[in-house]
C-alpha cells in the first residue's frame, strides 16, 4: 500500500467480507507506515451507503470519505 501514487510501499494486512444476499462488503486493513507507526482503515458498503475511514495509531483520524459519491 503507498500514501501517495509514486511514494514507498509500505506492508499492510488486510480482511474482507461481503455478502450477495443484501450487497455489502466491509474491508480492514493494517498499514505498518514506521517502527510503531501504523494506520487502520475500514472500507465498507452497507444498507445502500459507502464509508471510508482511515486512522493514525487508532485515535486520530486522517482520512474518511461518506456520502452521494461514495455510495
Amino acid at each position: 500500500m503507498r500514501a501517495t501514487a509514486g511514494g514507498k510501499r509500505m506492508p499492510f494486512e488486510a480482511e474482507q467480507y461481503f455478502t450477495t444476499q443484501k450487497p455489502g462488503f466491509i474491508w480492514f486493513a493494517e498499514v505498518k507506515a514506521a517502527p510503531g507507526i501504523h494506520f487502520t482503515g475500514k472500507d465498507k458498503y452497507e444498507d445502500g451507503k459507502g464509508h471510508l475511514l482511515i486512522k493514525l495509531l487508532l485515535l486520530f483520524s486522517v482520512a474518511g470519505a461518506k456520502g452521494k459519491e461514495i455510495n
